[in-house]
Formats: structure tokens, sequence, C-alpha cells
């Protein structure tokens, strides 16, 4: 158990900032998108 413990806390911590940088990724596409059309 306490091996596991800190690569689920690792793993959660990485989960989030990738998903706001996908978000933010498509979000900036979607702007660029808007603005091309």
């Amino acid at each position: 158990m306490t091996e596991t413990a800190p690569s689920l806390n690792f793993a959660s911590k990485m989960r989030k900032p990738v998903a706001e940088q996908t978000l933010l990724l498509s979000a900036l596409t979607y702007w660029l998108e808007d603005l091309a059309a």
C-alpha cells in the first residue's frame, strides 16, 4: 500500500494539468477556426 500510494498521487497530479492543456488547446483551435471562417 505504501508503494502504490505515491504513484497514484503522482498520476492524479499529472492528469489535471494534461486535462487543462487539452481543454486550452481545443479552445484555442476553436477560436482560430472561428477567426479563419
